[in-house]
């Protein structure tokens, strides 16, 4: 292993710095963003719809373009382990399968917004509401497996990364 990432060095650099760039970039712009979002949202008049757009609005920027930020951060941090010399693991890399963990957490309370649309199921179930919802919850169940099973993989590779360091 040591010997590919020797070789694919400059391939991992350029990799680190695409992914921290565009890490810092989506965390950076995203709270600018979300308030621009909010201030130019358009007024309903109804209490209610207010209220889910707002939430729409939280979400979509809080979840998943902060938090893809964050990742790709974490992501920059892992690759950089991978090719320097360091045995010594940054916080945010120790505790990058904790963030996805909470990562996933959110993904199931931005489904749960898409439930509280106001007049979702008030004139009965229609099949295309259904659909809709039953498709996203779907994909949104399989996108939380792939980031509890990258969770998983980090957690159990980052020791061994760890240990093969400090043998050679």
């Amino acid at each position: 292993m040591n010997e590919f990432i020797q070789r694919n060095r400059g391939l991992f650099k350029f990799y680190h710095l695409v992914t921290s760039i565009l890490g810092w970039v989506l965390t950076g712009i995203t709270p600018f963003l979300a308030i621009l979002s909010i201030y130019s949202k358009p007024d309903r008049g109804d209490s209610e719809a207010n209220t889910y757009l707002l939430l729409l609005i939280i979400r979509n920027f809080f979840i998943y373009y902060l938090c893809l930020g964050l990742i790709l951060i974490g992501l920059a941090r892992f690759i950089k382990y991978l090719y320097t010399e360091e045995s010594q693991q940054s916080w945010s890399l120790r505790h990058f399968d904790k963030f996805l963990y909470i990562y996933a957490l959110l993904l199931i309370a931005g489904r749960i917004v898409d439930f509280l649309r106001p007049g979702l199921f008030s004139n009965g179930v229609s099949s295309n509401e259904l659909t809709t919802l039953s498709t996203a919850i779907v994909f949104t169940l399989a996108y939380i497996l792939i980031i509890i099973g990258l969770s998983h993989i980090i957690s159990k590779i980052l020791p061994v990364i760890g240990e093969s360091k400090t043998l050679v």
